[in-house]
């Protein structure tokens, strides 16, 4: 039967693997006494040995690169969450300044108006000169978008910066181009009131929610 045939090492006519084979070495061919000779099954299975000891220090080493690059991950968010937590400390502070500009170009162009109501035919140059901008303003809320991940308060932001950037060249055009926008300047300088009214009305929006601003999770 087939026990007998495995046990007398042939199956179908043909030889079978049995296990004492394998210890006597004619698997690996060592000794049939290998425990006595361990050295030499070592030495036959040095290939396999070396490949074992190749695939065990590969495990180790993606390891030790994986727990290096989370912990430079982890390092780097530390490092954005400190930049954020700084932006949005004063963000606050950087929009106090914003308001306030917006409100002395109110102020200002109201002169200005007024300056161009006199008899006669008065002009700004000499007369009249726009506020000081301040020249931190674009930096700071440059600063913040960029440590950002709130859409929503970035896109408030990003829209003051447009505004204010565009209020301060209409501005200056007022004195450097008075001559070219004269017939129109009365409508300009309304319409430059709305734009200045508008920064105040994206400070106050974001004047609620700027403690409660969270940078995303990277």
């Amino acid at each position: 039967d087939r026990a007998c045939a495995i046990a007398t090492g042939r199956l179908h006519g043909e030889p079978v693997l049995r296990m004492t084979d394998i210890v006597s070495g004619a698997f690996c061919d060592v000794p049939a006494d290998w425990v006595a000779d361990f050295s030499q099954c070592l030495y036959e299975w040095q290939g396999l040995e070396a490949g074992g000891f190749a695939i065990l220090a590969a495990i180790i080493g993606y390891r030790a690169i994986t727990k290096q690059i989370q912990h430079s991950k982890e390092v780097e968010s530390r490092k954005a969450n400190r930049v954020f937590e700084g932006r949005r400390a004063t963000l606050p502070l950087v929009l106090s300044d914003a308001s306030a500009y917006a409100e002395e170009v109110i102020r200002s162009l109201a002169e200005a108006r007024q300056i161009l109501g006199r008899n006669g035919n008065p002009r700004l140059t000499g007369n009249w000169s726009p506020p000081v901008f301040p020249t931190d303003l674009p930096n700071e809320l440059r600063e913040f978008i960029e440590s950002s991940d709130h859409g929503q308060a970035n896109q408030l932001v990003l829209e003051l910066l447009k505004q204010l950037q565009t209020l301060r060249s209409r501005l200056t055009s007022l004195v450097t181009e008075e001559d070219v926008y004269r017939i129109g300047i009365r409508a300009n300088l309304a319409e430059y009131q709305i734009q200045a009214s508008k920064v105040r009305q994206i400070c106050g929006a974001l004047f609620p929610c700027s403690g409660g601003i969270r940078r995303a999770a990277a």
